[in-house]
């Protein structure tokens, strides 16, 4: 058994000391760190279904990856897998695709690349997943027990048609999944003719995941950077398209539709946005929260091996009719379509007084609540081991949407394209804020610690003068006019609060 550290009468005297000393101060508001930005809303981690938000929160906690990014990633992740398989039947012609457009801000270092990491574990062992009925080569990867007594009741319900209809079926006709026509999932080329390769031949959608969305939208650099900025927003449709060009002519895509999840820093935001009056800024959902900082390291990878079972289902929906004929339908009921109805009513009513940007935003509300219903819908039954696509989108389906929406991607989206993308750099008074609290010195002198301390922000005299000044009216500071011990003229140094440390830490 380990011996607890001695405790000092010293050590206990002087916590006693910084004790005291802290009463003499006020509490520092952590509000001037932050600027003008106001708080992120908090991930509704109650309102995603039992056994999805249990995933989240298991994934979160085993990999110390914010819950936000968990959660955003693994709705982007399940749009991904089931791609243009299942659509929701609005009308008897008009059809919903399920794609999700998502976007992580944040820091470097804050944990949207281990978001990236887990979102690229899954497609990788999506695409190397044996199909249903085919014995794999791989003991990492073995067989889905659910998704072979699905495949064995589809096989059979089909053998048996045929028998009524009289015809014998013939070996090789049952489906199967083989190298030849496995799902090949991510697309790496952002450019107008990286997409056409790849979904030309690609009825199901394919998936675009990039830790610098800039890289995607392909704004920084290229001639064809309008024209593939374009693409990809009416990518986010997934209707047919005709891309020509002057070397093969006319190529027709079947269904231009691509799942995008992306993430950049919050000082690059306004470059990714332009105008934002493309419409680009509206078909994503952004999640940019304020970051919690873990202090451990991951010990585990949670369910994973769960998680890509069930998103390996998803990919494996059976489309409508024969293989090759695209999307299965998954019908909304009646009660869903109700309160469907009056969520649309009210943000309609926003809609009247809102500014443009948030017009935006409000304006393709629906449409986003209903792709986060149908997903998150479709993730629970392949977590369940139910059969796909399954029965209707209910009312309790598209309230979660709709909760997702109010509750978190609409304030989001907001917070990011009306403060984050305009962000000031932060002003000397808080840079030197932070430069005292990383000291952790009580007591500074102007020359040594500011004037010429490393790593200080500031070195003009005047503008020290004035920071400094600041920071004593925001209590963070306290003058102490010291003599010197030669004489002369007396020399000021300044009192620290301590709670900055503490506000630090």
């Amino acid at each position: 058994m380990a011996k607890k550290p001695k405790t000092s009468k010293s050590s206990t005297e002087n916590a006693s000391a910084v004790s005291a000393l802290e009463l003499e101060w006020e509490d520092i508001d952590p509000a001037f760190f932050a600027g003008a930005r106001s708080q992120a809303p908090t991930y509704p981690i109650e309102v995603l279904p039992q056994r999805f938000g249990s995933t989240v929160s298991a994934v979160a906690q085993a990999r110390c990856v914010n819950i936000d990014f968990v959660a955003s990633s693994l709705i982007a992740i399940a749009s991904g897998a089931v791609g243009n398989r299942v659509r929701l039947a609005i009308t008897a012609r008009r059809t919903e695709p399920g794609v999700i457009f998502m976007a992580l801000v944040a820091e470097p270092g804050d944990g949207k690349t281990e978001a990236f990491d887990i979102a690229r574990e899954c497609f990788n062992s999506i695409e190397s997943l044996p199909g249903p009925g085919r014995s794999s080569t791989n003991a990492l990867q073995p067989d889905d027990p659910v998704m072979m007594k699905v495949e064995q009741q589809r096989n059979l319900a089909a053998r048996k048609k045929l028998a009524i209809d009289g015809v014998a079926p013939v070996d090789g006709t049952m489906r199967q999944v083989t190298s030849a026509n496995k799902r090949k999932l991510l697309l790496s080329q952002a450019t107008v003719a990286g997409i056409r390769d790849g979904l030309v031949s690609s009825p199901e959608g394919r998936v675009f995941l990039a830790d610098e969305l800039i890289n995607v939208m392909n704004i920084t650099s290229g001639q064809d950077r309008i024209g593939a900025r374009t693409l990809l927003l009416e990518a986010f449709e997934g209707k047919p398209h005709v891309i020509s060009n002057a070397r093969d002519g006319e190529i027709e895509i079947e269904a231009l539709q691509l799942t995008i999840l992306g993430g950049t820093q919050p000082d690059r935001v306004g470059l990714l946005l332009g105008n934002a009056h493309d419409g680009m800024a509206p078909r994503f959902l952004w999640c940019a929260p304020d970051v919690v900082r873990f202090d451990d390291i991951a010990d585990s990878d949670g369910p994973m091996d769960d998680l890509i079972l069930a998103l390996g289902r998803l990919a494996d929906i059976v489309p409508r009719g024969l293989p090759g004929a695209y999307p299965a339908l998954i019908e909304i009921s009646k009660e869903a379509r109700e309160i469907v109805r009056e969520a649309n009513s009210d943000w309609n009513a926003q809609l009247r007084i809102a500014p443009r940007v948030m017009k935006s935003l409000l304006a393709r509300a629906r449409t986003q609540a209903l792709r986060l219903s149908m997903n998150l819908a479709l993730c629970e039954r392949a977590l369940a081991g139910e059969e796909l696509p399954g029965g209707e989108i209910t009312g309790e389906d598209v309230q979660r949407g709709i909760a997702l929406m109010n509750r978190y991607y609409l304030p989001m989206g907001e917070r990011v394209i009306t403060e984050i993308s305009k962000l000031d750099p932060e002003p000397p008074s808080v840079q030197l804020a932070r430069h005292l609290a990383r000291m952790k010195k009580p007591v500074i002198n102007v020359r040594d610690d500011i004037r010429r301390g490393p790593g200080s922000p500031l070195r003009d005299p005047d503008e020290i003068e004035q920071n400094l000044e600041e920071l004593r009216l925001r209590g963070l500071v306290k003058s102490q006019i010291r003599a010197r011990a030669s004489g002369g003229r007396p020399t000021t140094d300044w009192l620290v609060n301590p709670k900055l440390f503490k506000l630090q830490a």
